[in-house]
């Protein structure tokens, strides 16, 4: 007996298009571009924002008390205060559930109170923006006791972060509006078009202004329009900030590994190479210079150095990766040639090694 099994006929190409899903108009805005470029800015995808340290999470300098003179205007890493701001501290007041841990609080005197970052252009005066792009601006704010305040963004080209040399203004070019900050967190944000570049710029400068104490993290700078805080990890951050400032402490009986040799010049010169190096030749600090002790490697012999200075860094082969420091720790003791290592005295001689290659 024959059994004959048959099935309807369908049509294979309904049956594909029935499996479709909605496109929507983000998948139809992706569909149609026209370039990689396009696609990427689309997607939002790899790293977008501009400013180092946004979320506040890095404080090598200090966390509290921090005034304008104790380092150079700088507080939390990468960002400096001045005019009206007097003071500086590490907060935990941070937006509800919105992943931040600290916050930055700045104290103003009530008079017009800046704070701001230079962002680094890509190699000398070229720049990374692009002109006529839209960018914007965004920051989460709150006062800490008035009903509110005005805050307003600026950002221009600079050759140095307090000077107006060569400023090229990005547009609107007179203290944008951001919003009214009160005493609840809220994020506020303004967009900016960039113009191009002048040839002795070597950094856009972004400022916020407002005139009470306040809170501030979540700092953003992006290419088109506002989207959500983008996080990294403390590690990368720290990697970032170290491009311009550093600071390292052996405590109070231990040293930082530095090995050395009398020159012939009264000192004997150290060298510590940096994690990471510096964007350029920096200033240094060496504290508590009463508390380095040299000993001899041959035999022993101790000696105490009159002063230490700190230079550098130095590049390597012209290559600008500023990475090595020199410590020179004056003493007419020992020989030309003696290798010397250094240690601490102990109790409270904390030994700390600062450079800064900060704008």
């Amino acid at each position: 007996m024959t059994v004959r099994i048959s099935k309807p006929e369908f049509n294979l190409r309904e049956k594909l298009s029935e499996l479709d899903l909605p496109v929507g108009n983000h998948g139809s805005q992706l569909m149609k571009s026209s370039s990689p470029e396009e696609s990427f800015f689309l997607t939002q995808a790899g790293r977008k924002n501009h400013i180092i340290n946004g979320s506040c999470i890095i404080w090598q300098r200090a966390n509290a008390s921090i005034a304008q003179a104790d380092f150079d205007n700088y507080g939390c890493d990468r960002f400096w205060f001045a005019n009206g701001a007097t003071q500086v501290d590490r907060s935990t007041d941070t937006p509800d559930k919105e992943g931040f841990v600290y916050s930055m609080k700045v104290t103003s005197n009530g008079t017009g109170t800046s704070i701001g970052q230079p962002i680094e252009l890509s190699q000398g005066s070229y720049s990374q923006f692009k002109p006529g792009q839209r960018y914007t601006m965004s920051v989460w704010a709150k006062t800490d006791s008035v009903q509110s305040n005005n805050l307003t963004f600026v950002a221009y080209y600079r050759n140095e972060k307090f000077s107006s040399t060569d400023q090229v203004d990005w547009q609107p070019s007179n203290n944008a509006f951001a919003g009214q900050m009160t005493r609840n967190w809220k994020r506020l944000s303004c967009s900016f078009i960039a113009p191009e570049v002048a040839t002795n710029n070597n950094m856009l400068a972004l400022e916020l202004s407002f005139s009470a104490t306040a809170y501030f993290t979540g700092f953003q700078f992006e290419e088109g329009d506002l989207t959500p805080f983008e996080f990294r990890t403390k590690a990368e951050e720290l990697a970032a900030c170290q491009r311009y400032y550093q600071i390292h402490s052996g405590g109070s009986y231990g040293a930082l590994g530095l090995v050395g040799r009398k020159s012939g010049n009264d000192n004997v010169e150290f060298n510590f190479i940096l994690p990471h190096p510096l964007r350029a030749q920096s200033t240094g600090t060496w504290t508590n210079t009463n508390g380095m002790r040299l000993v001899r490697a041959s035999d022993g012999a101790g000696a105490v150095p009159t002063a230490v200075t700190v230079t550098g860094a130095n590049t390597t082969s012209d290559s600008d990766v500023f990475s090595v420091v020199n410590i020179l720790a004056d003493t007419t003791s020992y020989s030309t040639g003696n290798v010397i290592l250094q240690y601490a005295s102990g109790s409270s001689n904390n030994q700390k090694l600062e450079v800064d290659a900060e704008f």
